[in-house]
């Protein structure tokens, strides 16, 4: 059986023998995501280049399902501005914003320092965006 699944544009990568469950593509032509909650009940991890190079996405919100943000997952999305990343979230891939030029606010439902945990990885790619902590997302 495939480990693949479609669903509203998201690829999804998942092994209940291993466990491992990834979102590893996004095929939509949405332009404000957010992310699915879960891959048919599993928390998951956003695969590496999963979103590389979207340069039409302008708003994504993670859920709190995702566990990590792999290598390069949202590299060279030109067009995006702002990212909701929950604490849930352990870590943050190498160059995982890389050249998200038009990045300018990053809201995180952490504390400043959970997030000095994990976001080491997004200071020197995302030109001085402004960085949200304790964020609250509205309903």
């Amino acid at each position: 059986t495939s480990k693949l699944t479609e669903k509203d544009g998201y690829i999804f990568y998942g092994d209940d023998t291993t466990g491992e469950y990834y979102l590893i593509g996004y095929i939509g032509a949405a332009t404000d995501l957010t992310i699915p909650d879960d891959i048919n009940g599993h928390s998951y991890a956003i695969y590496r280049i999963a979103f590389y190079g979207c340069t039409s996405l302008t708003s994504i919100t993670i859920p709190d399902s995702v566990t990590s943000i792999g290598d390069l997952a949202f590299a060279y999305c030109a067009s995006l501005t702002s990212i909701t990343i929950p604490n849930s979230v352990t870590s943050i891939g190498d160059k995982a914003f890389y050249d998200c030029a038009s990045l300018t606010n990053i809201y995180y439902t952490g504390t400043e320092e959970e997030w000095a945990k994990i976001g080491a990885n997004i200071s020197y790619t995302t030109n001085d965006a402004t960085i949200v902590y304790n964020y609250v997302p509205e309903e």
